[in-house]
């Protein structure tokens, strides 16, 4: 029964209105109890107090007179011998000793005569209002575990002046069997009215409030249930209605934010997947550059090393070359005595002369294989910058083009190698045909002395030639090792795209880390939204 008024707030709502209405009756019981019982004894007291006054009048006819201490009523002294006050307490009282009432009769504050066996005293207030001042004076005394409601009034001489108080006290068990019959009554009314406001209020309660509250109650119900379709109708202008029209605005609120999300999860799955596409694309680029900056790497290693047999081979060249200038200086010093046979060399030194160009056009070679070099160098660090650019720009270009394009690259520099050491074996073989034909013009020069004389200036400018190919082939030296530098600088910064394709890789796993972790929350919150009718 609890649990179904905690339950219910219209078991609630008639609890509180039957208590209330309880609790007034009981007021009003007790109320009545304290104001008609005082009403009646009021009424009962003073009609016994004059009926008893005009029985004693009629048995005693006169004027009260006080004589030497004694009262007097006409010519009857008052005594309590003569019973005056049973007689006239029993004629009040029918002679029922249920309903007994008190009679008194004082001389100024002394008891004369009473009909009960209990001394009597007036009371302070009394004497105050009824013996000074003459005043009729009620109160409540209590006698024997009786309470009694007693009636005062003053005894006057014929000169008018009180001498004494006549007092009649009526029980308030008088009033009890009249006022049992009233409370009956009234408590049978009371009840009816109770069942009758009730049934009332309940049945105005149920219009105005529990009815639509009901009504409210399953709509919210079918919209808690996820029905945003459901409205409540109730067509009322007072707070039902009021809230009736806020659940309706809630509702179409609800169902557009619901409408507003499932706009926005589908976008956000889209968005995720895409981003999921990208993810997956940066990885693949990621992992094509890394392999292309692999092959980069190899092939650079491979120049490097082929550099290295170049600068090796060119400075063999140059030690032979400086070997050569030291014995052309030791023929310059021995041309004062060869001069006249050198004049029969001529055309040996022609030859000489002709071996020397061509040494001059493997040099131009050389020269030419350095600049390509360097070209092909600046190619390589420009495909690098692009590869770089590539990776932390829009991430959008395969690095498949430019992997081939370090290839080339690299095979460029493979055939440039092919070509300088050709041009190197070119060099060693003109070289080793200079050195014959040096010798036998040594030969020829020391039978002719007097005809190498004119060609000593000749001698001198193969001797320039010689310096300025060692100039030349240090130059080279110092090309190669710039080139190889630069290949240490270019390997340098493949090292660091290689970290910087480590962090997209990582950041790419991150992406589609997270692409997941938002691909399932879409799918939850999916499911959360597909709850609702809309």
């Amino acid at each position: 029964m609890l649990k179904k008024i905690k339950k219910s707030l219209k078991l609630k709502f008639n609890l509180i209105v039957i208590s209330a209405i309880i609790i007034i009756v009981l007021v009003s019981l007790f109320a009545v109890d304290i104001v008609v019982t005082r009403r009646i004894l009021m009424q009962v007291s003073e009609q016994n107090q004059t009926t008893g006054y005009k029985i004693l009048n009629l048995k005693y006819p006169g004027l009260w007179e006080d004589k030497n201490g004694q009262l007097y009523k006409g010519k009857t002294p008052i005594k309590s011998s003569f019973l005056i006050s049973k007689d006239i307490a029993g004629y009040l009282s029918d002679h029922d000793i249920t309903y007994q009432r008190i009679v008194a009769i004082f001389l100024n504050n002394q008891l004369i005569d009473t009909n009960i066996n209990k001394q009597i005293e007036l009371t302070s207030i009394v004497r105050e209002k009824v013996l000074k001042h003459g005043q009729d004076y009620h109160n409540i005394i209590k006698i024997d575990s009786h309470k009694y409601y007693i009636d005062y009034s003053p005894l006057k001489d014929k000169a008018g002046n009180n001498i004494g108080v006549w007092m009649v006290g009526v029980p308030f068990s008088i009033v009890k069997d009249i006022m049992g019959e009233i409370f009956l009554i009234i408590t049978i009314i009371l009840v009816l009215s109770i069942i009758v406001i009730q049934f009332a209020l309940s049945e105005m309660l149920n219009r105005l409030l529990f009815r639509p509250l009901s009504h409210i109650i399953d709509k919210t119900r079918l919209i808690a249930s996820g029905d945003l379709t459901t409205k409540v109708e109730l067509d009322r202008e007072d707070e039902m209605g009021n809230l009736a029209q806020e659940i309706n605005i809630m509702t179409k609120e609800l169902k557009q934010m619901v409408k507003n999300i499932n706009c926005m999860n589908q976008d956000i799955y889209i968005s995720s997947q895409d981003l999921n596409c990208i993810s997956e694309q940066t990885t693949v680029l990621i992992e094509g550059i890394s392999s292309s900056t692999e092959e980069v790497t190899v092939s650079i290693e491979t120049v490097n090393n082929n550099t290295a047999d170049i600068s090796n081979e060119v400075s063999n060249v140059n030690y032979y070359i400086q070997r050569g200038l030291k014995r052309m200086n030791a023929i310059q010093g021995n041309m004062d005595n060869i001069i006249r046979s050198s004049r029969k060399s001529i055309d040996i030194i022609k030859t000489l002369e002709q071996t020397s160009d061509d040494i001059k056009n493997v040099t131009d070679i050389i020269a030419h294989i350095a600049e390509q070099t360097n070209l092909l160098s600046l190619n390589a660090s420009i495909e690098a910058a692009r590869a770089s650019y590539t990776i932390d720009g829009s991430g959008r270009t395969s690095g498949g083009d430019y992997g081939r394009g370090f290839v080339v690259v690299a095979e460029e520099i493979r055939n440039l190698s092919v070509e300088t050491q050709d041009s190197v074996d070119n060099i060693g073989n003109n070289i080793e045909g200079l050195i014959l034909c040096i010798n036998d013009a040594v030969k020829i020069i020391n039978h002719n002395n007097q005809q190498i004389e004119k060609e000593v200036v000749n001698i001198n400018e193969c001797k320039d030639f010689f310096e300025q190919i060692s100039i030349k082939i240090d130059r080279i030296n110092k090309q190669v090792k710039n080139i190889v530098e630069s290949n240490k600088d270019l390997l340098s910064e493949i090292e660091e795209i290689v970290m910087i394709k480590e962090e997209e890789d990582k950041s790419a796993h991150s992406i589609l880390e997270c692409s997941n972790k938002l691909n399932n929350f879409v799918k939850k919150l999916n499911t959360l939204v597909n709850k609702f009718k809309v």
